[in-house]
């Protein structure tokens, strides 16, 4: 009796292993796998019926791994914790609409609550206040709970404090549901901070507070003190969540592509970024003057710096129109617009033209002085500054065979007639400064391609697809149709209507009509729509 007992048990115990076995192996096989891919329609149903939905919105082609790797971690972590949450991604390049009716950035990861009734996008600061884990996924834990922490005694406010690099306390005598109310919104938008409640007077007398106040307590590195920051101005939402969003960051924040930075404020007019090497021996130097302007317009402006040695933040350099090496200012400040982020002003004077006195001018080596700066941020809010169009080189005609398309610009054609029309004869390459000369000439319909390298399909269409078109119109002597293409990430296009890229336009002579093509992109399919855009178009 007692051996067929502990028989028994012994393969009870085999059981529960092998099922341990297996469900550890089904586990390894769900971390193995990755996040799920949805589209438009499939998110908005989603939308519909879950509460709480996390959704990584990428480009076509410019998906980050960084950010898909904590994006499919934070997937895995949600399984694996069981917590109500649908973590997806979409490739919103096909989708048009999605931006506009759900509001949001691109790329972005968002978090949407109640169908989308509120959402919040998460920031790459958040782990500012220094999540061991996956900062992510403690995001998401904290917007499914509450923003504040009540502290309730000096030993738990001093590991609060401790725990976070970047704090905001709320002092309160009595309580009051409308400023709790306020703050709480405010909270979960400014989501970086690590909000906490006080209502303890020793706590209150710890930190030298006689009424009701918010105390922004902010650790910028471990070699300086931190920031202590009082505010006892008006409780509502805007006037808080104003304070909190500017006051929060350094007066100068490392800009690093890829990250998702996005802080919003009613009162930030431009983001402005000082583009320099960090190596520089001078660097100290330059960052303090830069710091130094920029805290006398810390509500006006925000301000970057671009460590333009660093070969990732490379390309939105170039999409800045900063450029570096001999020729070149040793310091490059550029502003963009809060209304429409390719609107750019530039910093000018001696130490700053490029090109201006050749290749060996000492004036671009000098110093970025304070005043500078501040003179330059005067004349940006005042508005006395001209927009600063950026644009790739010019490109020459040249009638050689070679076909050097980075230099040259424009594609020659393998087989022409003996005298093919001038706009004919090549697939030109458009540029920021010959946009309006050359694709918005009243006497001539201009066909155009806005690609960028990346783009493989688009690069195909123009270098076969275009060609056949070019060919095919000049055997029909048609001297007032131009094919062009250009990259519109490295240019900027005055009077261009906003566009989904890449795009192929249309602009019709003698109007003012710019026609999106969003066909086949097949010899007939474009011949068709430009002869229907010809017979339409008056």
């Amino acid at each position: 009796m007692y051996i067929s007992k502990k028989l028994g048990f012994l393969q009870l115990i085999i059981i529960l292993l092998s099922v341990l076995k297996f469900s550890t192996g089904f586990m390894r096989n769900r971390i193995n796998a990755t996040v799920e891919e949805v589209d438009n329609n499939t998110l908005y149903q989603i939308l519909s019926v879950q509460r709480h939905v996390v959704v990584y919105f990428y480009d076509h082609g410019h998906q980050q791994e960084s950010i898909y790797k904590l994006v499919n971690g934070t997937s895995y972590k949600v399984d694996e914790t069981m917590l109500p949450i649908s973590v997806v991604t979409v490739c919103a390049t096909f989708y048009d609409e999605m931006e506009k009716k759900l509001n949001i950035y691109i790329p972005s990861v968002t978090y949407f609550r109640d169908g989308g009734k509120y959402k919040s996008e998460y920031k790459e600061l958040m782990k500012i206040n220094g999540n061991h884990g996956n900062p992510l996924y403690e995001w998401i834990k904290l917007k499914i709970g509450s923003p504040i922490k009540l502290l309730r005694s000096m030993n738990e406010t001093n590991e609060f404090i401790i725990t976070n690099n970047l704090i905001a306390i709320i002092f309160m005598k009595d309580f009051d549901e409308k400023i709790m109310k306020n703050i709480s919104t405010v909270a979960e938008q400014a989501d970086h901070i690590a909000y906490g409640l006080v209502y303890n007077e020793t706590i209150f007398d710890h930190f030298k507070i006689t009424n009701q106040s918010l105390l922004l307590i902010r650790k910028e590195s471990e070699d300086t003190e931190p920031f202590h920051l009082i505010y006892s101005g008006d409780w509502n939402i805007e006037s808080l969540g104003s304070y909190l969003f500017i006051e929060s960051l350094p007066i100068v924040n490392e800009f690093k592509i890829g990250e998702l930075t996005y802080f919003d404020s009613a009162t930030i007019k431009h983001d402005v970024y000082l583009f320099l090497i960090q190596s520089d021996f001078e660097f100290p130097l330059a960052l303090n003057n830069y710091r130094n302007a920029c805290k006398l317009f810390r509500k006006e402006i925000r301000c970057y710096f671009v460590d333009t040695a660093n070969e990732i933040n490379l390309k939105f350099s170039q999409q800045h129109g900063v450029h570096v090496g001999y020729g070149y200012p040793r310091f490059q400040l550029v502003a963009t617009s809060k209304k429409g982020s390719r609107i750019r002003y530039r910093l000018k004077g001696p130490k700053f033209e490029f090109g201006r006195k050749g290749f060996n001018n000492r004036d671009l080596m000098n110093m970025i002085e304070t005043q500078d700066i501040i003179n330059f941020f005067d004349q940006l809010l005042q508005r006395k500054l001209s927009p600063f169009y950026m644009s790739e080189i010019v490109p020459e005609y040249d009638e050689n065979a070679s076909d050097d398309i980075e230099n040259i610009g424009h594609i020659p054609l393998s087989s022409m007639i003996k005298t093919p029309p001038l706009k004919l004869k090549f697939i030109h390459k458009v540029v920021g400064a010959t946009f309006k000369t050359l694709v918005k000439n009243p006497e001539w319909t201009s066909v155009v391609y806005f690609t960028a390298k990346w783009c493989m399909g688009c690069n195909r269409t123009i270098h076969e697809e275009f060609t056949k078109l070019s060919q095919y119109y000049q055997e029909h002597r048609r001297n007032d149709l131009l094919f062009g293409y250009s990259y519109f990430d490295l240019n900027d296009y005055e009077e261009l209507t906003a566009t989904k890229m890449p795009r192929i336009k249309i602009f019709p002579k003698q109007s003012n009509e710019q026609i999106d093509y969003e066909g086949k992109e097949h010899f007939d399919d474009i011949k068709e729509f430009i002869e229907t855009v010809e017979r339409t178009v008056k």
